[in-house]
């Protein structure tokens, strides 16, 4: 997936949470996108709250998240982001 990602320029949301992948995978991932502003974890670029509460996050979805969340060009009509009773830590 990773190198398909690399070189899509179509590619703005895709969404890879919860998918039992490890950190170094989810990092190959955040690797891939870096310079592109596509969503890893399904934000749309005109979407103003993302609700995971309850999603049974674990800590590789939270790098993915963090990759959209740090991206202005995925992020920037977001206002609102709950990561509540996850499994983050």
């Amino acid at each position: 997936l990773a190198g398909v990602l690399k070189f899509s320029t179509s590619l703005t949301c895709c969404n890879v949470l919860r998918n039992n992948l490890d950190v170094p995978a989810a990092k190959t991932l955040v690797e891939a996108v870096k310079d592109k502003d596509v969503s890893l974890a399904g934000i749309q670029p005109d979407q103003k709250e993302a609700n995971f509460c309850n999603e049974g996050l674990k800590p590789p979805d939270a790098i993915l998240l963090s990759s959209d969340l740090y991206k202005s060009g995925v992020s920037t009509s977001l206002t609102s982001c709950n990561v509540l009773r996850n499994n983050l830590d």
